[in-house]
C-alpha cells in the first residue's frame, strides 16, 4: 500500500500555513505571545510529517519502472528533500527557542545550550527566517506541482504545466 499520497498532504498544509504566517510581518500580530507558538506548532509538526513523507516517497519511488517518469520523480524527490531540510532547520531553531522560553530551558546551565539558545534567537530575529520561509514555500510548491504531474500528467492545470516546463 502506497502511503505517500496520504502522508504528503499534512506537511504541505502545515508548512504552507507556517510559511505564510512567517511572511506576515505585521507588528501587532508579531507582538502577540501566541503567534510564536502557532507558527512553531505548524512548523515542527509539518517538518516531522515532511520527513515521514520522504520515507514513504522513497518506498513509492521503488515501484517506478518507466525511465521518463523516473526522471520526473527524481526532480520531485530533490525539491521534496530540499523542502524537508529547509523547514527542518527552521523547526530546530523554533524548537530550541521554544524550549529556552520554558522554565526547564531557562534552568539549563550547559554552555552548549546557552549558546544554542542565543543563536536560535538571533536566527529567528534575522532576515534569514524570512528568506528560508520563502525558499521553503517555493520548493514545496515545485514539489507539489511535480507530484501532481506524476499522478495526473503535466497538463492538469496551467500552474503545474508552467512549473513542469520550467524544471524539466
Amino acid at each position: 500500500m502506497n502511503l505517500h499520497p496520504i502522508i504528503v498532504h499534512f506537511p504541505v498544509a502545515l508548512l504552507s500555513l507556517y510559511g505564510v504566517l512567517e511572511l506576515l510581518r505585521f507588528r501587532k500580530l508579531q507582538a502577540q505571545p501566541y503567534f510564536f507558538h502557532i507558527k512553531g506548532t505548524f512548523l515542527i509538526f509539518g517538518s516531522l510529517f515532511s520527513f515521514l513523507a520522504l520515507v514513504t516517497g522513497e518506498a513509492a519511488e521503488k515501484a517506478i519502472t518507466n525511465d521518463e517518469t523516473r526522471a520526473l520523480v527524481e526532480k520531485h524527490s530533490f525539491f521534496g528533500t530540499l523542502s524537508a531540510y529547509v523547514f527542518g532547520f527552521l523547526a530546530l531553531v523554533y524548537l530550541i527557542s521554544w524550549i529556552s522560553r520554558t522554565d526547564f530551558g531557562m534552568n539549563i546551565k550547559s554552555r552548549f545550550w546557552i549558546e544554542a539558545s542565543a543563536l536560535a534567537g538571533k536566527i529567528r530575529a534575522s532576515f534569514l527566517v524570512i528568506l528560508l520561509a520563502c525558499i521553503g514555500l517555493i520548493s514545496i510548491t515545485i514539489t507539489g506541482a511535480l507530484g501532481a504531474s506524476i499522478v495526473y500528467g503535466p497538463t492538469i492545470d496551467p500552474a503545474v504545466q508552467f512549473i513542469y516546463n520550467l524544471v524539466l
